[in-house]
């Protein structure tokens, strides 16, 4: 059994990502028997974040990290931020996700959602408000929500980061 520890650095991410995992088991995507653990990612500037993931390199085989980057132009500089928390003897077991924006443009890739000028969680929160026909839109706690009702056939052919995600935990069988 392969086990794996995912940090996220949205707030509610770790409950996602847990839905995220068992409904990829369900529909046979990924191996049954992968162990997976969520937990929060402390930051990409704090020295916690570093404790944390040694930690992680004690107890499982792999570790992955999933962080924004506020838009594709910081993908690299938000690499290199992560990437000095990671030290040298666990890079192997380590795998560091970039995000374009946030972890609301997977549901946005999933529902077909254009972002256009807008970030994900603006996209989503006013399809929400169309969708509800109200005045209220998307709040971050309903992340998780959002697992179940996800298109993973249109996550795995549009969006690069999802796919990079399910590669890594393919590659753990």
């Amino acid at each position: 059994m392969v086990s794996c520890e995912i940090f996220s650095e949205d707030a509610h991410g770790p409950e996602f990502f847990k839905r995220l995992v068992e409904r990829l088991k369900k529909e046979n995507i990924v191996d049954e028997s992968l162990y997976v653990k969520t937990k929060k990612f402390p930051g990409i500037c704090y020295t916690k974040s570093e404790r944390a993931i040694k930690a992680a390199s004690i107890d499982f085989d792999k570790i992955v990290v999933v962080v924004d980057a506020d838009g594709p132009a910081n993908r690299e500089e938000v690499f290199k931020r992560v990437d000095v928390h990671i030290v040298k003897e666990i890079k192997s077991k380590v795998d560091v996700i970039i995000l374009d924006y946030e972890l609301e443009e997977w549901i946005c890739y999933s529902f077909g959602i254009l972002l256009g000028a807008d970030k994900p969680f603006k996209a989503l929160s006013d399809r929400c408000k169309e969708k509800r026909g109200a005045k209220r839109g998307y709040k971050k706690w309903q992340l998780p929500r959002f697992v179940e009702n996800l298109d993973i056939n249109a996550l795995r052919r549009n969006c690069r980061s999802f796919e990079v995600f399910v590669s890594i935990l393919l590659a753990g069988k």
